[in-house]
């Protein structure tokens, strides 16, 4: 583990003093209305993703595996791998590693 970094264990986290958490149709929302609001900065291919797509790369932002984003999602593990396959694809990129660090700049907490 890298030093100074804190374990995320829950794509639903509770942040600030009011310990509100973000559902993923709430990630989405925000994620699609920060990216409508500055259109010049998003990734190449983005506007390609579906919803269901922007929100499986919310949840990767999150550090959700596989099995955590199909339960989040009411989808099969196999469906969320899909999703994560052809959200790689039309992003141009390599791994989940990218596609969070990407993702990051977009997602919320």
């Amino acid at each position: 583990m890298l030093t100074g970094m804190r374990p995320q264990t829950d794509a639903s986290t509770a942040s600030g003093a009011d310990q509100t958490t973000l559902t993923p149709d709430t990630r989405l929302q925000q994620f699609t209305t920060q990216s409508e609001a500055d259109p010049l900065e998003l990734p190449p291919g983005f506007t390609e993703l579906t919803n269901r797509e922007r929100e499986v790369l919310c949840l990767i932002a999150a550090g959700c595996s596989n099995k955590e984003i199909a339960a989040q999602l009411c989808i099969t593990e196999g469906t969320a791998r899909n999703h994560i396959s052809r959200l790689l694809g039309r992003l141009n990129l390599r791994d989940r590693t990218q596609a969070a660090i990407v993702a990051s700049n977009f997602c919320p907490g």
